[in-house]
């Protein structure tokens, strides 16, 4: 891997040319579209959270997204999509039915994710926020951040329905929207179900969604797919402890109270659960 030592760790407030340097790779990956100065004001702070959470580092692991830029941040600003962004992640045989009696639109939402997943979408060309299998879920908005377009046409194509029947494509304005209903948990508040969203909150009003394909028995290891992770649809590893932007949940299936005593019941332990573990990077 290249060293980046020499390169400094940038801040919110900082201004210097690497600054310009930052701006300019995270506007190759579709992520800004703001100024090329060397400033690092608040809408900055937002798109480097975004890339830190939808990206992993040179260990495997997902970036801490503290809006930071250290050595694994700018490690992965330099290798942002492709063989360095797979998780590796250990895929069960998809004959086999691990959900047990989870509801219908779980299942659904849950086949259809990894359909998308084993299909191999990602953005073409790299960076660019289209192609492929993307411009199907930004079909009428045009070239976007797509992490929450890919969740609303999911929903959309196995119910029927827009999520709360809304087109989201804008992430915090989709929590809200669920909050209000009451469809929407802190993460303190309820433990999630594979088919439910996890949502995290970032700077500048920027967001970013995913849909949990499976958990541990406490669910506090969670796996996702995620759209606009390293330019693709993704399957990933999530530890809720070392997710401290994780606002919560998004139970949109009505059965909430079903779903607190689920979890429980899915796998009797973390090695039971058929993606937690990854092969050797």
């Amino acid at each position: 891997m290249s060293d980046f030592k020499s390169y400094p760790i940038l801040r919110r407030g900082d201004a210097n040319p690497y600054v310009v340097i930052l701006k300019s790779i995270l506007r190759s990956q579709g992520l800004w579209d703001g100024t090329s100065s060397n400033m690092f004001g608040p809408k900055l702070l937002g798109a480097v959270q975004y890339f830190q959470n939808t990206h992993i580092g040179p260990d495997g692991e997902y970036l801490d997204d503290d809006g930071e830029v250290g050595q694994d941040t700018w490690w992965a600003l330099h290798n942002p999509s492709g063989r360095e962004q797979r998780s590796n992640i250990i895929v069960p045989d998809s004959t086999r039915d691990f959900y047990g009696n989870l509801a219908k639109t779980r299942k659904d939402l849950i086949r259809l994710l990894f359909k998308e997943h084993k299909a191999g979408v990602r953005e073409i060309p790299d960076g660019s926020n289209r192609g492929d299998g993307v411009d199907k879920y930004i079909v009428g908005v045009g070239p976007s951040p797509w992490c929450c377009f890919l969740q609303s046409w999911a929903w959309r194509e196995i119910t029927g329905q827009w999520p709360l029947g809304t087109r989201h494509g804008h992430v915090q304005t989709f929590w809200r929207a669920a909050r209000e209903r009451g469809v929407a948990f802190l993460k303190n508040e309820y433990s999630p179900v594979p088919g439910d969203f996890l949502v995290w909150r970032f700077a500048d009003g920027t967001g970013h969604i995913s849909c949990a394909v499976s958990t541990n028995m406490n669910a506090d290891k969670i796996n996702t797919i995620g759209g606009n992770e390293g330019n693709r649809v993704k399957l990933g590893l999530r530890t809720v402890a070392a997710e401290p932007r994780l606002a919560g949940y998004i139970n949109l299936h009505g059965d909430v109270k079903q779903a607190k005593s689920w979890t429980k019941t899915l796998f009797s332990s973390e090695k039971d659960s058929p993606f937690n573990s990854r092969n050797t990077r």
